[in-house]
């Protein structure tokens, strides 16, 4: 009897901790909208200026970036089994970057994997020391 109980206990403990394996590993998705370019010497920047330090910074931290129009441009990362891609608007003076698709991130709609949020900023740290680097 002892051993029934047990047993059930086990997989009533085993059923209930994995519905919460996801929980602490996901956040609300990072989007970043119109942080504002800059130069290191204060002046201001260009389209051309932000459009190089995004690439920069974002290559610089293995994302793939490929222009999709003027202003335009989409990154993608892949790490292991997952992949993030972004959409990323600039101008002469700010820049956006919104999520746009990924795979094995655990994406629901407003939540995703806490990895792809540390992605992020630390790519925006990079597009940024190149901007302060102009």
């Amino acid at each position: 009897m002892g051993r029934i109980f047990f047993t059930a206990f086990l997989l009533f403990a085993m059923s209930t901790t994995s519905g919460y394996a996801a929980f602490g590993r996901t956040q609300p998705i990072y989007n970043v909208q119109d942080k504002a370019a800059f130069t290191g010497s204060g002046q201001p920047t260009d389209a051309q200026q932000v459009h190089d330090a995004i690439v920069a910074g974002a290559t610089s931290k293995g994302w793939q970036v490929r222009k999709v129009g003027d202003g335009h441009l989409v990154a993608q990362i892949f790490v292991r089994s997952h992949m993030a891609e972004i959409d990323i608007t600039y101008d002469d003076d700010s820049y956006s970057i919104v999520y746009k698709n990924s795979t094995n991130l655990l994406y629901d709609g407003s939540t995703i994997h806490r990895n792809y949020n540390k992605w992020i900023k630390f790519m925006i740290h990079r597009i940024d020391d190149a901007m302060r680097n102009n």
